[in-house]
């Protein structure tokens, strides 16, 4: 069948039994619904037991209904309790439900009251209920009568947790007159219907009058001291807004004001055409002229902490000025955005931006950025322009570009660096692209030790909070970056000029790198070599070789794969050093010319002797540095910290017949500086030498005894 014009689905079973017996008529129902309802609302299952007598005249009886999952939009009613008690001319009614509102908040409701059958007037005498965490409750009784010329609704108030709404409303002989008054209502509670807001109170009153299918009225609301969460975490960071409606034959018209006070103000006019059709009240004319103007002062700093972006800073103004034309189909918009010397760090990058000039001009359905212009402290410049169309609400289409010129983006104590190049941006409602091209003209990265032992970090649970300010796992940034995907192609190239340096490394590197993927999800593939550079290994230098290579391909392996090739001599032997593999797994091979084993290679060039002239102690270090080349090493010792046997770089011990034992430890205080001490048993034999490597083929050497005497010698190698 149909009710109110909707089509019923659903099965009806049961029994109904009307017996009319003289001035006796008597109702049973017994009646079960299992997917009934209509395009508004669906019920999985009901049941529905009563029986009333003296059906026409006065009644008596109940009538007792059991709903099971009933299912109204967002609305979902789990269960709910009606039961209805005849008696004569008055019927009372209770009735219980509890379920899930919109945006999926739980709630809880119960209400009372009574109906007059022979007057058409009813009264509701309790309402109460929560909603979340929100509780309210019925304050003042509402009445409801019904007349031949129209009905009248009187004043009902309703409390919810420090603030009130009251509302009345009539309809007679086709006049209308309604009133809401609403007064210190907390904004936390909008986020039971997706406002964004934690902190704060509203008030305000709306007025209509005019027929049902033709009202005019008034709108006044403020919103006092309005926070989202983010402003709670701010501290002292609220917005005032007052805004103001009417609604007239043909035309609503809305002001608002935005104050966030001592960080800026924003004000809104705007009128809007209404036609008028015999199927809807009102409706926005898509064809009729639309008019209104946008205002806005702000201070740049504030909007960091809006977004709650801790590592960014901005100061400067904005001023803007827009005014709105055309129709609501068609719709024009004129004005400019204007930024003067603002500035821009991020404390986490070490970037800083200043001297920033900003201007974005709007024309009809089009945002243009004109310019955009700022310098690093270097001098080096940044610099954008593009465009935005908007076709409609949902489609829109953009295009940009951002130079950079000798820009010193990132600068801090460990790294450093310099970019040259153009992006290209690019993209619709659906998704984006980011293509270019971007030189490295000159980069440091300083490679520091990582500490022993790290902070642990502690699982936070929090407990009791509402399901309306749960927040999402997923901090804002990721999840925009998967609802939107931004495709990525840029090529960047390091022409030498990039300086590694760690506690036992210096170097210098070029090579390519080329970023593809998404945003969300980049594929870095490329090659780096090293120009020029040393490591110091086992208390040597090591001259790292032109056919040294680091490997990335992220798309294949998430690891690079490093090919290091690196060389030393010492007296007669020249050692090559290979660390091969992923960065978790790198193995170390070491080779010599002439080509000697492993153990004697690593004893010349760790105390320059035959393995057969060493002394026991220097065994111990021998081993120990053997063992380095078992198994593989999770990173590059040279990278990650100081390569040499630790405390001290060399330790021996000497037994001679006529001075007797002497103990020798030694240590390399720089790269270029080595200290030795010597210790005999014999009277005045401690002796310290000091070795000064000016150049890789030039040193000297400095002796001084117990007794102040002492030597000075330079010593001159090449090797062929």
């Amino acid at each position: 069948g149909r009710v109110v014009g909707q089509e019923l689905r659903g099965t009806l079973t049961g029994d109904v039994v009307l017996a009319s017996l003289q001035d006796d008529s008597t109702l049973d129902l017994d009646l079960s619904l299992e997917q009934f309802g209509s395009a508004y609302a669906t019920v999985d299952k009901a049941a529905i037991e009563g029986s009333v007598r003296r059906l026409f005249a006065e009644p008596t009886g109940v009538v007792d209904a059991r709903i099971e999952t009933l299912t109204a939009s967002a609305f979902q009613a789990q269960s709910t309790g009606i039961l209805a008690r005849f008696g004569g001319n008055s019927v009372e009614f209770e009735s219980e439900s509890n379920g899930v509102a919109a945006n999926s908040i739980p709630f809880d409701a119960s209400l009372a009251g009574a109906w007059r059958l022979d007057e058409s007037a009813g009264s509701l005498t309790s309402f109460e209920g929560s909603l979340d965490t929100y509780a309210f409750a019925l304050r003042e009784g509402a009445r409801m009568q019904f007349k031949d010329n129209g009905f009248v609704f009187q004043p009902v108030l309703v409390g919810f947790e420090t603030g009130t709404i009251r509302a009345r409303a009539s309809v007679i002989e086709d006049a209308l007159e309604a009133d809401v008054e609403l007064d210190a209502l907390p904004l936390a509670a909008g986020r039971l219907v997706g406002l964004p807001f934690s902190a704060g109170t509203v008030a305000g009153k709306l007025e209509l009058r005019g027929t049902p299918d033709r009202p005019t009225g008034t709108a006044v609301i403020d919103i006092a001291s309005a926070q989202t969460p983010i402003m709670v975490e701010q501290r002292g960071l609220y917005a005032d807004i007052h805004m103001e409606s009417q609604l007239a034959p043909g035309s609503l018209t809305a002001s608002a004001t935005l104050t966030v006070p001592q960080n800026g103000e924003a004000s809104l006019q705007l009128t809007l055409p209404l036609s008028a059709s015999e199927d809807t009240v009102y409706a926005v004319s898509m064809e009729d002229s639309l008019s209104g103007v946008l205002m806005c002062n702000l201070n740049l700093a504030v909007v960091p902490r809006l977004l709650a972006l801790e590592r960014h800073l901005l100061n400067g103004n904005a001023t803007a000025n827009f005014t709105f034309a055309g129709t609501p189909g068609d719709p024009r918009l004129d004005g400019n955005v204007v930024v003067a010397s603002g500035e821009y760090e991020n404390a986490e990058f070490g970037t800083f931006l200043k001297n920033a000039s900003v201007e974005i001009r709007a024309i009809d359905d089009r945002l243009e950025l004109t310019r955009f212009d700022a310098v690093d402290p270097t001098g080096g410049t940044v610099s954008a322009e593009g465009a935005l169309v908007v076709s409609s609400l949902s489609e829109f289409h953009y295009d940009a570009a951002m130079l950079f010129g000798n820009a010193r983006l990132v600068h801090r104590d460990d790294v450093s660096g310099h970019i040259e190049g153009k992006l290209a941006l690019s993209g619709d409602q659906d998704s984006g692209r980011i293509s270019g091209a971007l030189t490295v003209v000159e980069s440091s990265i300083i490679l520091r030790p990582a500490p022993d032992q790290s902070i642990p970090a502690l699982e936070v649970q929090y407990a009791n909070v509402p399901a309306a300010f749960a927040e999402s796992e997923e901090d804002t940034v990721t999840g925009f970056l998967k609802r939107y995907p931004i495709a990525l192609d840029v090529s960047v190239r390091i022409p030498g000029r990039t300086f590694v340096r760690a506690p036992d490394v210096v170097t210098e590197w070029d090579g390519d790198r080329r970023i593809r993927g998404t945003a969300d999800a980049p594929l870095i593939a490329g090659r780096i070599s090293p120009v020029r550079g040393h490591i110091s290994f086992l208390g040597r230098r090591f001259i790292l070789q032109p056919e040294s290579t680091v490997n990335v391909d992220t798309e294949a392996s998430p690891v690079p794969l490093l090919n290091l090739v690196a060389v030393t001599t010492r007296n007669d032997v020249t050692a090559t050093l290979f660390l091969r593999g992923p960065l978790d797994e790198l193995q170390l091979e070491m080779t010599s010319e002439p080509p000697l084993p492993r153990e004697e290679i690593l004893s010349r060039v760790l105390f320059g002797r035959n393995m057969s002239e060493i002394s026991p102690v220097q065994a111990l270090q021998l081993a120990r540095a053997i063992a380095m080349f078992t198994g593989t090493l999770e990173g590059v010792p040279f990278f990650s910290g100081p390569s040499r046997l630790p405390v001290i770089d060399t330790f021996d011990v000497e037994r001679d017949e006529e001075e007797g034992t002497t103990v020798s430890v030694g240590k390399y205080v720089s790269e270029d500086i080595f200290v030795e001490l010597e210790q005999g048993t014999g009277v005045g034999t401690s002796r310290a030498n000091v070795e000064f490597e000016v150049t890789p083929h030039v040193s000297v050497e400095s002796s001084v005894g117990a007794n102040a005497e002492g030597g000075l010698g330079i010593f001159w190698k090449y090797d062929y």
